[in-house]
């Protein structure tokens, strides 16, 4: 929580002095939602064109992107036991780009999608 408290506090202390247009705090959904409640706006990454399955919750004052896929594309889920997970969840593949940076898995899955951060991006020029 220190983090999101740091996060917090730069985004009031910008509020309060005019010097915002807008913000967005991301993350999986989770236990965040306990502190700072239900989010304005959750997505899946394959509603922006990643093969993956991960419900990410956006707190903030922003645009909402607009999703370019409504129908969830066959074959995305995976079952392991009783638990069912993305298709690529458990290994990630890691843009040619980022190679040299040598990331962990957890580093890996938390970066944006590529398509979600496009859609953002036009959303909130």
């Amino acid at each position: 929580m220190k983090c999101v408290e740091a996060c917090l506090r730069i985004i009031w202390e910008c509020r309060t002095n005019g010097a915002l247009q807008f913000w967005a705090l991301e993350n999986p959904r989770g236990f965040l939602r306990q502190f700072l409640g239900n989010p304005p706006f959750t997505f899946e990454h394959w509603q922006y064109g990643d093969r993956q399955i991960k419900p990410t919750d956006i707190w903030g004052y922003f645009n909402k992107p607009t999703k370019l896929v409504r129908v969830k594309p066959a074959r995305l889920t995976k079952r392991f036991g009783s638990r069912i997970n993305g298709r690529g969840w458990a290994k990630p593949k890691l843009p040619k780009h980022l190679t040299h940076l040598k990331l962990s898995r957890a580093a890996l899955r938390a970066i944006t999608p590529q398509g979600f951060a496009q859609a953002f991006f036009k959303a909130n020029p």
